[in-house]
């Protein structure tokens, strides 16, 4: 994903040395597009029908941190969301998800880091090791 003065761009295509950027929003008749040439130039092409995203990229920021908290603590789901909630404008608060589906998503994130060995399917997938016999 691209940022551009809070305008969030997501990736259409490569040709070459360049990279074409369409808005996440394209489906809403924004019709601005982003291209960077080698990683390193960026123009810009139309205007945009619309105000920024920054609400919405600090929600998005704000729910990459509580997913990284559920990775790295066991702190109550309760205690996250009420430290990464805090962070926020009241603005920003607002538009978070419901508290229950912040809690289910930690509690998958949670669930899937935790995750051991996946059961095998057939016999054969089985292998012993001498240290097993």
């Amino acid at each position: 994903m691209l940022k551009i003065d809070g305008f969030v761009f997501v990736k259409d295509k490569q040709i070459g040395t360049k990279v074409y950027w369409k808005r996440n929003r394209f489906a809403s008749y924004c019709k601005c597009r982003a291209i960077a040439n080698d990683g390193e130039e960026i123009k810009g092409s139309h205007e945009h029908n619309h105000s920024g995203d920054s609400v919405n990229i600090k929600v998005g920021i704000c729910m990459n941190r509580v997913k990284q908290e559920a990775k790295e603590t066991h702190d109550f789901p309760h205690y996250i969301i009420y430290t990464a909630a805090s962070q926020l404008s009241e603005n920003a608060a607002q538009t978070l998800p419901a508290t229950s589906s912040i809690k289910r998503h930690i509690h998958n994130v949670r669930q899937k880091e935790e995750s051991g060995w996946a059961n095998p399917i057939h016999r054969r997938e089985i292998v012993f090791t001498d240290e097993e016999n």
